[in-house]
């Protein structure tokens, strides 16, 4: 596949899937809950990217112990806890 055909397919991907947002007439995405970015292509703070196709991601919320955001599902996901939680290193943020 030539590399502009690539860059098509990609554009597609990103325009069509989850978090693709909507244009507003002033040429800025208006990006749906939990993605950001020029394209609405990466995840914003607390929310975390889930690999769709190998060119598209999907953003998922953080749990809702995490502070500071997350890379993966869960309380074990958590790179801090809220007040309130533990962290646990085999279980992530346990509730006190």
């Amino acid at each position: 596949m030539s590399s502009f055909a690539w860059y098509i397919l990609f554009w597609f991907e990103l325009s069509v899937g989850s978090g693709d947002g909507s244009r507003q007439g002033d040429g800025k995405c208006k990006c749906e809950t939990g993605y950001v970015g020029f394209m609405c292509s990466n995840c914003d703070a607390n929310y975390f990217a889930v690999q769709k196709t190998p060119n598209s991601i999907e953003c998922k919320e953080c749990h809702p112990a995490c502070k500071g955001g997350c890379d993966k599902e869960g309380a074990v996901g958590c790179k801090e806890c809220r007040s309130g939680w533990i962290m646990d290193a085999s279980e992530g943020c346990k509730g006190l």
